[in-house]
């Protein structure tokens, strides 16, 4: 009995060394061969201080970076970007003054002034145009007749980016190795709400769709041979950016410009805000030609309606929201709309 005992002993010692020798063997595999980095698409929103942000206030410049990680042999991709268009417009940064000009509502086609990229309203990252290297896709933005372009009517950005070309304009499938930026784009803060930036699908912009998306729900074409990646296995992160406020209304719904008012027409305000306190007051006014024309001050919730003066295009609409009537204190910065 007492041998039978010792042996049993043994064969569990014998056991627990070979448990514990695999862990230790499984380990050093693992750690001389760790999981591939997956391909990711990255979109980060910063301020003009390269401060990582998820907020601002109207009026704010705002800088939204692409970036793609860990391609294997990638010919081309079609990053396009989606955004809110009541919540944030695309800019341009003029190099002459250093100042952001707006870019008007309408879609524009390869917007930069003498197809010079230096004047474009996007930026390229170290990436692109770069020679090849194994660190650098090198890739090239392409210059067709509708792309790029930018649109802040619905909210879209068109990029196409090509890989290096061969002697004969054919592509080259070369790797991405690491995490590079492809562009960057600025923009200007301009009402609240949730900007949606992303990477676009077919399914964003019903009335002018960037056609070279796939009618999938598919945000990019990644071109490569033998599918040595597959689209599933490209993975998108897009960030949270939220503006907390609140917003204007007329009859037939939400407006962010003057220009988007009639003559006369009523205006409300709202405010959508989980945290407003119980005792905060919404309250619009509206100038007309600097000269007070009217107010509605309302809950914490919304507003009633105000009329417009005759001629809007000397107009001015204010919200306020105060945590209560007794101290006028700003729950969030005032929204002005102007001319």
């Amino acid at each position: 009995m007492i041998e039978r005992w010792r042996n049993l002993q043994i064969m569990k010692k014998i056991i627990t060394f070979l448990l514990i020798f695999t862990l230790i063997l499984s380990a050093q595999i693992a750690a001389a061969n760790p999981e591939p980095t997956s391909a990711r698409l990255d979109i980060v929103v910063t301020d003009l201080s390269d401060e990582v942000v998820n907020t601002a206030e109207i009026g704010d410049i705002i800088r939204v970076t692409v970036s793609m990680t860990e391609f294997r042999y990638l010919i081309n991709i079609v990053p396009s970007l989606h955004f809110n268009p009541h919540v944030i417009r695309a800019v341009r940064l003029n190099p002459a003054t250093n100042e952001f000009d707006p870019i008007p509502r309408e879609r524009m086609a390869r917007p930069w002034a003498g197809n010079s990229f230096r004047d474009s309203f996007f930026r390229l990252g170290p990436t692109m145009g770069a020679p090849m290297a194994p660190e650098r896709w090198a890739g090239t933005i392409s210059s067709l007749t509708t792309h790029p372009f930018v649109d802040n009517y619905q909210g879209l950005i068109g990029m196409s980016l090509d890989g290096p070309a061969t002697a004969d304009g054919g592509g080259i499938a070369h790797s991405l190795n690491g995490r590079q930026v492809i562009y960057y784009v600025y923009f200007e803060v301009i009402g609240s709400g949730d900007a949606d930036i992303r990477l676009s699908r077919w399914a964003d912009g019903p009335e002018r769709r960037d056609g070279l998306i796939t009618s999938r729900e598919e945000y990019a074409l990644v071109s490569c041979p033998i599918e040595i990646i597959r689209r599933s296995e490209v993975h998108e992160f897009a960030p949270i950016f939220r503006v907390p406020g609140p917003s204007i209304y007329t009859e037939t719904g939400r407006i962010w410009r003057l220009s988007d008012i009639n003559d006369g027409d009523q205006v409300r305000a709202r405010i959508g805000e989980a945290d407003v306190p119980s005792d905060a007051r919404l309250i619009i006014t509206v100038f007309d030609n600097g000269r007070f024309y009217g107010v509605h001050i309302g809950n914490n919730e919304e507003t009633n309606f105000v009329r417009m003066p005759t001629n809007i295009r000397t107009s001015e609409i204010r919200v306020f929201v105060w945590n209560d009537l007794g101290s006028m204190t700003c729950a969030f910065p005032p929204l002005i709309i102007d001319r």
